[in-house]
């Protein structure tokens, strides 16, 4: 079986989904959207070798702050929030040696939502305090 992290745009922790076909197909659907992009992540957010991906084109959308997403994107420093729903794979090498993104297993899904989830309260304040006061500004 294939899993992927799912970062909500709610007020839920990260959640460990089973996914099946193709990985880019998987993406639109749990996301939403047409099309992705990557989610830059401040260092020691998220671990080495995985990836945060969310939609590139949120404009015109009716979306939610993300308070996993934002906080990888270091929202709670600089007040940008990703919006709508994320979803964190894993970073493989291909027979080529380029980088590509991969399902992960259950127990690596596991390990990296429980690792995501820790302080899961703290991280989610920092990141709507933060993103609230610099819209009022």
């Amino acid at each position: 079986m294939s899993y992927a992290v799912l970062l909500s745009q709610t007020d839920e922790p990260a959640k460990v989904i089973q996914c099946t076909g193709d990985v880019l197909k998987e993406c639109y659907r749990l996301i939403g959207c047409d099309t992705v992009q990557l989610v830059p992540g401040y260092p020691d957010r998220l671990p080495k070798g995985y990836e945060a991906l969310c939609d590139e084109n949120t404009w015109g959308k009716s979306l939610f702050i993300n308070p996993l997403a934002s906080w990888i994107y270091g929202a709670d420093d600089h007040g940008a929030g990703i919006m709508g729903n994320a979803v964190v794979l894993k970073v493989i090498l291909t027979e080529d040696g380029d980088e590509d993104l991969a399902f992960m297993t259950e127990e690596e899904a596991t390990a990296l939502a429980e690792e995501l989830n820790r302080d899961f309260e703290t991280k989610y304040d920092l990141v709507v305090f933060t993103v609230m006061v610099s819209l009022m500004q």
